[in-house]
């Protein structure tokens, strides 16, 4: 496992880095010199083969991140349990496009304006997020404190899961978005692009917008909806648990229906291209149109 050898190339790139950054000045010249081309290689390797994560877990590790920064091209990070802000670091990355934050108390965080990957999960203390100009995935997940979220005019992939302060997005928020995951009280915006929707626990939700051009639409548990318009692109719908809702419309494209829980739910509308159709304990349900294409029910 010493330098120049297999052993020291195949160790954690940050585990390399952590060796290099502090063991380097007690080495013989050539000792330090294998060493150093060790680590420059298997990472230059690494990163430019996209599998290389930086994990930040302290000021240290993000002083080493900084130092590997003057060697590589840093395009990925996770930052993880840190209550102060690394701003300075990340600010400095100007080729960062993948960034995660876990558990970390900062109320605010910077984001370089390059990412177009974003996680944050369990960072209970932040508010409100910055511009993302060029974001295209944003995973947000169980931010209690999060309010605000400012435009995401690219991107397509949105999860807003469990950020129980998080009620609404402004309506141009998410002109991009083709899949969006809402886990939550929420109201939705427009989204004029979206493909692939998937609301849960949404216990404020009383409409749906216009959805022209969604697929896949799942909606379960969102108590207090009492209708479902007629997304007329729509192949695979799935309700679940949406103990208000009376009406469904007219589904012309629909191939995969589900509908389970749905107590108040009298009739469903014609289902004239539906092929999988699955009814469960919707006592209500009385009517339903003739199925001229179910080979599964």
């Amino acid at each position: 496992m010493w330098p120049g050898g297999t052993g020291f190339a195949h160790l954690p790139i940050e585990l390399q880095l952590h060796i290099v950054s502090h063991f380097t000045n007690i080495m013989m010249p050539h000792e330090r010199r294998a060493l150093m081309l060790a680590f420059v290689d298997g990472a230059r390797h690494l990163i430019a083969s996209g599998r290389a994560r930086f994990n930040v877990t302290s000021n240290e590790s993000a002083q080493r991140l900084l130092h590997a920064s003057r060697l590589f091209e840093i395009t990925s990070v996770n930052v993880s349990g840190l209550d102060a802000s690394i701003d300075g670091v990340l600010t400095q990355l100007p080729r960062l496009t993948d960034l995660s934050f876990y558990d970390c108390g900062a109320a605010v965080v910077a984001v370089p304006p390059n990412v177009t990957h974003l996680k944050v999960v369990g960072c209970f203390n932040l508010t409100a997020l910055p511009a993302l100009p060029n974001a295209t995935h944003v995973d947000l997940v169980s931010c209690h404190a999060l309010t605000t979220v400012a435009a995401l005019p690219n991107a397509t992939h949105v999860d807003l899961v469990n950020c129980r302060d998080l009620t609404t997005v402004a309506v141009a928020a998410l002109p991009s978005a083709t899949h969006l995951k809402v886990v939550g009280r929420f109201d939705l915006p427009a989204l004029p692009m979206a493909t692939h929707v998937d609301l849960e626990y949404c216990v404020n939700l009383t409409a749906l917008p216009v959805l022209p051009n969604v697929t896949h639409l799942k909606v379960a548990r969102c108590f207090k909806l009492t209708a479902l318009p007629a997304p007329p692109m729509a192949t695979h719908v799935d309700l679940e648990y949406c103990s208000a809702l009376t009406t469904v419309a007219a589904l012309p494209n629909a191939t995969h229906l589900k509908v389970v829980g749905c107590f108040n739910l009298t009739a469903l509308p014609a289902l004239p291209m539906a092929t999988h159709v699955d009814l469960e304990n919707c006592s209500a349900l009385t009517t339903v149109a003739t199925l001229p294409n179910a080979t599964h029910l």
